[in-house]
C-alpha cells in the first residue's frame, strides 16, 4: 500500500456527519450518573479530504426526581458535570493514522467542540 502524505488544518475541519449518543440527561438518569461509550465518530471534510476521528466519549453527573402526587406534578432534575473525551482512532483519506500525545490533545480539543451537552 502506497501511503500519501496530507497536511490537515484540523482548525479549519467542516463537520459532514457523526455517530455520537445524544441524550446525555437520559443517560445519566438510566445509569445512576456515568455512561461510556468507546465507538463514537465525528467525520470531517478538509478540502476534499476525508478526515474520521473515533473516541471513547464518557459523561458523569447526577438527578434527582420527585414523583407526582395527588396534588403535585412529577418534578426532576439533571446536571451533567464532567464530559471527557478519549481519541482512539484518525483516518484520513482512507489511511490509518498513528495518534501521539500532541496529536491526541489536539484531537480532542476539536471533538469537544462538536460534542454538546447543554
Amino acid at each position: 500500500m502506497t501511503s500519501t502524505e496530507h497536511v490537515i488544518d484540523f482548525d479549519n475541519l467542516v463537520l459532514t456527519d457523526k455517530d455520537v449518543f445524544s441524550d446525555f440527561e437520559y443517560l445519566i438518569v438510566e445509569h445512576d450518573g456515568y455512561y461510556s461509550e468507546n465507538d463514537q465518530y465525528l467525520y470531517f471534510d478538509f478540502k476534499g479530504i476525508e478526515v474520521c476521528v473515533g473516541f471513547e466519549l464518557s459523561i458523569r453527573g447526577w438527578y434527582w426526581y420527585q414523583p407526582s402526587t395527588y396534588m403535585e406534578p412529577e418534578d426532576g432534575e439533571t446536571h451533567i458535570t464532567d464530559v471527557s473525551v478519549d481519541v482512539n482512532y484518525l483516518m484520513i483519506a482512507d489511511e490509518e493514522v498513528i495518534i501521539d500525545n500532541g496529536l491526541k490533545k489536539t484531537l480532542e480539543l476539536v471533538v469537544k467542540k462538536y460534542v454538546s451537552y447543554e
